[in-house]
């Protein structure tokens, strides 16, 4: 096992993402301890985590999680492909919820603008639903010329 952030593997600390004490005080122990809660931190950035210095939208080394909601989809033409659906993502930030507060370190400003010509794609990306997205960095791709 090794730091999700810097990928030290000496000693790694197991960390709560939701704290414990924000859960109810009739929570189940399986709940808190929960996979999808647990992190595995060197000692550095474990108390980093907690102190709110490194975002809980980081979960692995080299990889940001972000949270969008889709707020726009409508039908366009975009280049001389008809038929396609223009779908925007805004970060979600909302303090009152917990989540988007630890996220709110890491997830980018700004928007994303797909143009998708693939219905079942589109469909899956329907108005108001919220996704997060990943994003680690991609390897550079080789021409085929070298």
């Amino acid at each position: 096992m090794k730091c999700s952030i810097c990928g030290y593997a000496l000693y790694v600390e197991i960390s709560h993402i939701k704290a414990v004490s924000d859960f109810p005080d009739e929570a189940m122990v399986a709940h808190i301890n929960a996979l999808e809660n647990l992190l595995a931190l060197c000692p550095n950035h474990h108390w980093e985590f907690d102190h709110d210095y490194v975002s809980g939208g980081i979960m692995e080394s080299n990889k940001v999680r972000a949270k969008f909601q889709v707020t726009k989809v409508a039908k366009t033409t975009y280049g001389l492909a008809s038929g396609q659906v223009e779908v925007t993502l805004t970060p979600q930030y909302d303090q009152t919820i917990e989540e988007d507060r630890r996220f709110s370190k890491a997830t980018p400003s700004g928007t994303i603008q797909l143009f998708i010509d693939n219905p079942p794609a589109s469909d899956f990306l329907a108005l108001g639903k919220f996704f997060y997205v990943d994003f680690s960095e991609a390897p550079q791709a080789v021409g085929a010329g070298g």
